[in-house]
């Protein structure tokens, strides 16, 4: 199951363009209610409830999700794999610079949270605690920016008909299941 890269082989399946547009769309709406929280207050304030009481850094949970959507877009579960795998080690060395930097800015209290949320990126809702959105200011454009930057993993989904259609003049190196 999967797209073979030929142009007499493709394979399309429509269950996984419906997985991979799910997985991209939760990435866009998850990423975006994740900034209604951290908008503006991301380096005067450590924000430890709504999506932040789950797990330390929800951001880089639904950018993994997009990862393996857009594998799915592609046709490919192990593009899906790989795409998932990929952002995750990409953004789990992202994590442990921001780490170092918040725990030397906000010391004790980042510390906590850590003990409070021991997971990095992978939810645990029973953790889950209230708190209120960013409003006013300048958190609506990060919000927008946010979901216009997930768009970007949906113009794969776009550009799979350019790659078949360049592949029925250049042969294909790799077949994937």
């Amino acid at each position: 199951m999967g797209l073979r890269f030929a142009s007499t082989t493709t394979y399309f399946n429509p269950l996984l363009t419906i997985l991979g547009l799910v997985l991209v769309g939760v990435m866009a709406f998850g990423r975006a209610y994740c900034m209604t929280y951290i908008a503006e207050r991301k380096s005067r304030q450590l924000v430890t409830f709504g999506p932040y009481s789950m797990c330390r850094n929800p951001l880089y949970f639904f950018s993994v999700l997009g990862g393996a959507g857009v594998g799915l877009l592609l046709q490919s579960i192990i593009l899906a794999m790989v795409g998932a795998v990929g952002v995750y080690i990409i953004f789990m060395w992202v994590i442990g610079h921001e780490e170092r930097a918040l725990s030397a800015h906000f010391g004790a209290e980042y510390d906590e949270f850590r003990a409070q949320t021991p997971f990095r990126i992978l939810p645990n809702p029973f953790l889950y605690r209230r708190g209120e959105m960013v409003a006013g200011g300048n958190s609506a454009y990060l919000i927008k920016r946010t979901f216009w930057q997930a768009i970007i993993f949906w113009a794969v989904f776009l550009l799979n008909p350019l790659v078949e259609f360049a592949q029925t003049y250049i042969p294909p190196v790799v077949f994937l299941p």
